[in-house]
């Protein structure tokens, strides 16, 4: 009991009376954890789980009827079976789950008891369903999200010998309050099993567990008036156009005994719904118009309103497809990529965001002067354009201040079909490489690699080293640099020497230079290629790389797919690895996750071409930069270093070539962890130095990773 509150003093502050209380917490409160996203936290669940009961002799057809035509509109679909113990399920299937128990009136039981031990708290809504009815998913997903999930919902058609219970032929829709409630009474459920008919004991079970009966409500269900007739006719199109008839927002149709049947259904019903779209579209067509009429004499609402079908922005599926806005001011745009705080706004978006200036600046010129942009938003759709919001200031005829926030859509562009050449993946691929003194080790990994991924498995592929030697390097006998390099690719060569097609070779090249001075230099690789290039006939496909990739065969088609002859060049963004120390992790190749790696957009040593390409280009750029010959010629290409007039090849090519430079991503290309070597960039102009500088950052770690190493640093000092 606290004391007596003093004279004067507020009998409603609180005081704390701390006689015969422990000095230290008896239990230590557990840290709070929070989940990573807010839906987790909320218990937000996804919407619907459907479960279809087939068996192994209809999995491949009605089954695989049930996939095509209802997977694409629910969130998770399980196909389930049963599979006698130690017999074999010959399945290759995704999504199948199998049950040993071939009772077949246990069916139910199982599956519920597959849910609840997988997933009980992911969804909303589980629909279970046998395999002979024809779902409509989007009818489903309707029904769905008109119903409160705080509802407890056990829908469906009733039986029509016992309105008590829902027919699993024509599908049942649980909620998931009503499947928590099953889980604890399935031993009830199946020690009770009377009947004969698996909807019979569910439906008892339900309502054993909840005391509820099957609830039609807006459960609408089509079952077909003559089963012989279905299951007879040899013309079911005919079955379709004449004797069908399909009741308005079914959910489901049954029975459908066979898979073409289905097919058939799932077309007419297609058929009828693009039908009731365009009845849709065209009377929305004729609502704008006569709207219109209202509007004459209105410049603004007449003049600037939305074109005809323009499409609404992008509706995410997950918290993983949100598309981004990234905010900007006059000068720069802010937190556009994962590695840069802030960019100046230069090049196309400043002339993007100059015409949409100059737009809102007219729309208003007869009533506001624009003054100043404050804020604006920009997100790319790609279904729909560039959508801006602008935050601007305007100054009226009294000079007053007006602020004003305007929505603003760059729509897309009509498409075009672009006619390419055709390509196959028969193609022969030369990979060049070239290999320095100093990475040799690298150079024996890659060979190594090589021959289990292309020479064991026979890919049409050919590897040429391209060995550079500094000034002073020895290149002969057993003083040779290279020399043990060298008596590799021999042994490889002479155990693989039956496949004449698959060689390795290697050419030497002595760069006037310290090689590791102009390491990266790219008049180094043009150099190179110019050299190696006379090896090979106009119509070969090269690909020149570095040694720390690591190849793949799915890697090696994409360049036989995007390297096109006189039309296409391909520079694939490649996937590098983190240091090792910071991602804590020593796999034979980094995993695609953000702790391991990330995608180079700076790396630019990896490109494939044909020589006839290669040629065109050289002839065009010679005034500029010289075609090298021979060794010699290597030094008139590094005087031009700090003119940059390429900063990589794939640069040469867009500048003085006639072809299309395709870049993109490529998950199938991976690097290996390795220092960067800016040396070779000291020659070359600002730009150069602070890209490869950047790359050198950049290919440390994440900002979390690099931030966890300084505080583990500083406590340590």
């Amino acid at each position: 009991v606290s004391p007596a509150p003093q004279d004067g003093a507020d009998d409603y502050i609180p005081k704390l009376n701390l006689d015969l209380k422990p000095k230290k917490a008896q239990k230590i409160p557990k840290a709070l954890v929070r989940p990573r996203y807010y839906s987790t936290e909320l218990g937000i669940r996804e919407k619907i789980f459907v479960g279809v009961s087939t068996s192994r002799q209809h999995l491949h057809s009605r089954g695989v009827a049930v996939n095509k035509t209802l997977a694409h509109f629910v969130d998770k679909i399980r196909y389930f079976i049963t599979i006698p113990e130690g017999a074999k399920p010959n399945v290759t299937l995704p999504g199948i789950v199998g049950f040993t128990d071939t009772r077949s009136v246990l069916k139910p039981f199982h599956i519920i008891k597959y849910i609840t031990d997988n997933f009980l708290e992911e969804f909303d809504y589980y629909f279970i369903v046998n395999d002979g009815a024809y779902v409509d998913g989007k009818n489903l997903i309707n029904l769905v999200n008109k119903i409160s999930v705080s509802e407890e919902t056990y829908l469906g058609l009733p039986l029509e010998e016992n309105g008590d219970f829902c027919d699993l032929n024509a599908g049942i829709l649980i909620g998931n309050s009503i499947i928590k409630k099953l889980k604890g009474n399935l031993d009830w459920c199946v020690k009770n099993t009377v009947s004969s008919r698996d909807d019979v004991n569910f439906g008892r079970c339900v309502l054993h567990s909840t005391n509820l009966k099957c609830k039609r409500g807006k459960y609408i269900a089509t079952k077909l008036a003559d089963e012989k007739i279905v299951e007879n006719t040899k013309n079911s199109q005919v079955l379709i156009q004449n004797n069908l008839k399909i009741e308005k927002n079914s959910i489901t149709i049954f029975p459908v005994p066979t898979a073409d049947l289905s097919y058939k259904i799932h077309i007419k019903l297609t058929l009828q719904r693009l039908q009731e779209i365009d009845q849709e579209i065209n009377n929305i067509e004729i609502d704008y118009k006569n709207s219109r009429v209202f509007f004459k004499n209105s410049t603004d609402l007449y003049g600037n309103s939305w074109p005809i079908g323009h499409s609404e922005p992008t509706r995410p599926t997950g918290r993983f497809d949100l598309v981004r806005w990234n905010y900007f001011n006059e000068t720069h745009i802010f937190m556009e990529t994962d590695f840069e705080n802030s960019r100046q706004i230069i090049g196309s978006l400043r002339t993007e965001i100059d015409e949409i200036i100059e737009k809102i600046g007219k729309k208003y010129v007869d009533s506001l002067k624009f003054e100043k942009l404050t804020n604006g938003w920009r997100r790319s759709d790609g279904a729909r354009g560039t959508d801006f919001i602008i935050d601007a200031i305007f100054t009226d005829g009294n000079g007053n201040r007006v602020d004003k926030r305007l929505e603003v859509t760059k729509t897309l562009g009509k498409p075009e079909i672009l006619t390419v050449p055709y390509v196959t993946e028969n193609t022969r691929v030369n990979i060049v490489v070239p290999l320095e003194s100093w990475r040799i080790n690298e150079g024996l990994d890659f060979l190594h690699h090589y021959v289990e991924i292309c020479l064991e498995k026979k890919e049409k592929t050919s590897l040429m080293f391209v060995l550079i030697y500094d000034p002073d390097s020895p290149s002969k006998g057993t003083a040779d640099i290279f020399a043990e390099f060298k008596k590799n690719v021999l042994e490889i060569g002479e155990k693989y020497k039956k496949d004449q097609q698959n060689k390795i070779s290697w050419l030497s090249v002595r760069v006037p230079v310290d090689s590791e001075k102009i390491h990266g230099n790219p008049m180094q690789n043009i150099a190179i290629i110019d050299l190696v290039t006379r090896k090979y006939q106009p119509e070969h496909l090269l690909m020149f790389t570095e040694p720390r990739i690591i190849l793949k065969q799915e890697f090696l088609n994409r360049i036989r797919m995007n390297t096109i002859s006189q039309f296409q060049v391909f520079s694939p963004v490649p996937f590098t690895e983190f240091h090792p120390e910071l991602t804590s992790k020593s796999l034979p190749e980094p995993d695609i996750i953000r702790n391991h790696g990330a995608y180079d957009n700076l790396n630019y040593e990896t490109i494939s071409f044909y020589v006839r390409d290669w040629l065109n280009i050289r002839n065009n750029a010679e005034h500029d930069i010289p075609i090298v010959r021979n060794d010699k010629d290597i030094l008139k290409l590094l005087k031009l270093s700090r003119n940059n007039i390429v900063d990589s090849i794939f640069e040469l090519f867009i500048v003085y070539g006639e072809v299309h430079g395709f870049r993109a991503v490529e998950p199938a290309l991976k690097i290996k962890f390795g220092e960067i070597n800016c040396k070779g960039t000291e020659l070359l102009g600002e730009r150069s130095r602070n890209t490869c500088q950047l790359r050198r950052l950049r290919g440390l770690g994440n900002r979390g990773q690099i931030a966890k190493l300084i505080l583990d640093f500083d406590d340590k000092s």
